[in-house]
């Protein structure tokens, strides 16, 4: 303790909480989608991903378990995130929210 009454105690360091959902984030360009699906796999998500909304269709297909949470570009080449959001709502009925996104270049 110091003369005036301050300790030296480090404050606690308290650890980012973990996530452990699945999500299915979709997004057109590369380095975009590599950033972020490496962020959320390190706060531990399981990421699924897909470059367009076609494949994005085929990887929910494919994907048996729960998606808890879709992450969509709004404006892609094909299939733009609502009509993505959609088809997969209707492969995983009750499941993904969705949250759409649009990066300004």
């Amino acid at each position: 303790m110091e003369a005036n009454g301050a300790t030296n105690a480090k404050p606690e360091m308290r650890s980012s909480p973990r996530g452990t959902e699945t999500i299915l984030f979709v997004e057109d360009e590369e380095g975009v989608r590599l950033l972020t699906r490496h962020v959320l796999a390190s706060c531990g998500y399981c990421v699924l991903e897909a470059a367009n909304g076609d494949e994005a269709i085929r990887v929910a297909t494919e994907h048996h378990g729960k998606i808890s949470l879709l992450i969509t570009d709004v404006v892609m080449p094909g299939m733009g995130g609502r009509v993505v959001a959609e088809k997969v709502a209707e492969r995983h009925p009750g499941h993904a929210r969705s949250v759409h996104f649009r990066l300004h270049r």
